[in-house]
C-alpha cells in the first residue's frame, strides 16, 4: 500500500483541526483561541509489521494480534483427539475383557485344590490313619521304650561314677 499525502495550512484555534475557510468546518472544542496559520504535513502509511496505518514512525505503537484464537483452536482439537484415543483405548479394553472371559467359558474347571501337607513327624493326631503316621508312631514307641531300658541302666551308672557328690 502507498503512503497517502495530507498538507493542511490552517488548524483551528478550538479543537486544532485542519479546516478548510471555504468549506464548512464544525467545532467540538470548547477552549478559546484562534486559528493559526501553521503548515502540516501527514505521511501515512501501512506498518509493516501489524499492518495499521502510521502519521509518525517515530510515535507509532506497534499492537500486533496475539495467536490466542490460533491456541484455542489446537487445543480443542487436541481434547478431541484424546478424547477419541481414550475411547478407542476403552473399546480395545472391553473387547481384551471379552475374549479372556470368553476363554475362561471354555476351559476346563480348575483341578481340585492339593491336599494340605501333612507331615508323620510332626502329626499329633491320635486317631491318624495315615500309614506314614501309625509307622512313625509305632517305630517311635518303641525306640523310646527299648532306649529308655537300655539307657537309665547304662546312663545311671555313669552318672553316679561321674558325679562329685556322695551317693547312697
Amino acid at each position: 500500500m502507498a503512503p497517502s499525502v495530507r498538507v493542511s495550512l490552517l488548524r483551528c484555534g478550538k479543537c486544532g483541526k485542519p479546516f478548510n475557510p471555504f468549506g464548512t468546518h464544525v467545532c467540538n472544542g470548547r477552549r478559546k483561541g484562534r486559528t493559526t496559520l501553521k503548515p502540516a504535513v501527514a505521511i501515512t502509511s501501512p506498518c509493516p509489521s501489524c499492518g495499521k496505518q502510521r502519521s509518525n514512525p517515530l510515535t507509532h505503537t506497534c499492537t500486533g494480534g496475539t495467536d490466542f484464537k490460533t491456541r484455542q483452536r489446537r487445543a480443542k482439537s487436541k481434547e478431541a483427539r484424546d478424547r477419541k484415543r481414550a475411547q478407542a483405548a476403552e473399546r480395545r479394553r472391553a473387547a481384551a475383557e471379552k475374549r479372556k472371559a470368553a476363554a475362561a467359558a471354555k476351559r476346563k474347571p480348575a483341578a481340585r485344590a492339593a491336599r494340605p501337607t501333612h507331615d508323620y513327624r510332626t502329626c499329633t493326631d491320635g486317631t491318624c490313619h495315615r500309614y506314614a503316621c501309625l509307622a512313625w508312631k509305632e517305630a517311635w514307641q518303641e525306640g523310646r521304650t527299648s532306649g529308655l531300658d537300655d539307657g537309665y541302666d547304662i546312663g545311671f551308672e555313669a552318672g553316679i561314677k561321674a558325679c562329685p557328690l556322695e551317693h547312697i
